[in-house]
């Protein structure tokens, strides 16, 4: 297990990598049009660089902006459960209850 999640790590990595050599690519491909200087060019007293890191910003803030819908309309299966049953106020005190119960019966333990 320790070896899958080693590759799957590095594979992200590198995953990681190309997709940053494809942005870097777009954005001077975008901005280097009609004869200007693009925003990553070799002098970098003529680039703007810093509209390089306000679109990584920008995209680092709608991916949190994403998260942030995915985990509203996440809902945990034991949650369900509950609901289904009308609620119960107490949640996770008798959750924790029923679990206890479950594993008494299964070890043969009767009050």
């Amino acid at each position: 297990m320790q070896t899958v999640a080693g590759s799957l790590f590095y594979c992200s990595l590198a995953g990681a990598g190309y997709l940053s050599s494809v942005l870097i690519a777009v954005i001077q491909k975008a901005t280097g049009r009609n004869g200007r200087n693009s925003w990553l060019a070799g002098d970098i007293n003529s680039g703007h660089l810093d509209y390089f890191y306000y679109v990584i910003a920008v995209m680092g803030m709608v991916n949190f902006l994403y998260f942030l819908v995915c985990a509203h309309f996440y809902r945990y299966k034991g949650m369900q459960k509950e609901e289904k049953l009308g609620g119960g106020g107490g949640g996770l005190q008798e959750l924790a209850e029923e679990a206890f119960v479950r594993e008494k019966e299964d070890n043969g333990v009767k009050e």
